[in-house]
């Protein structure tokens, strides 16, 4: 994933989290705007955590690991062997 496509997923996340707090600041009449900010921010921070999370799991499920063959004594890794 390039920077471009990261930073364009970012600002959509943070849209959809002010589109939120808009939806939320309709249901309560007593939040300023400052307080839409923060909400916004809270909710962006939740909705970030969760496409991290989306992201490492997918990753994990794509990318398979690489094993190498080889010698793996405890001499060997710690240098004495050679």
């Amino acid at each position: 994933m390039n920077l471009t496509k990261f930073v364009l997923i970012l600002l959509s996340l943070y849209f959809i989290s002010l589109i939120a707090s808009f939806i939320v600041k309709k249901w309560t009449l007593f939040l300023s705007w400052a307080g839409i900010i923060a909400l916004s921010f809270i909710i962006f921070s939740v909705i970030f955590g969760l496409f991290l999370i989306a992201l490492a799991i997918g990753y994990a499920i794509i990318k398979k690991p690489v094993v190498e063959k080889g010698d793996y004594r405890i001499e060997r890794i710690k240098g004495k062997g050679e």
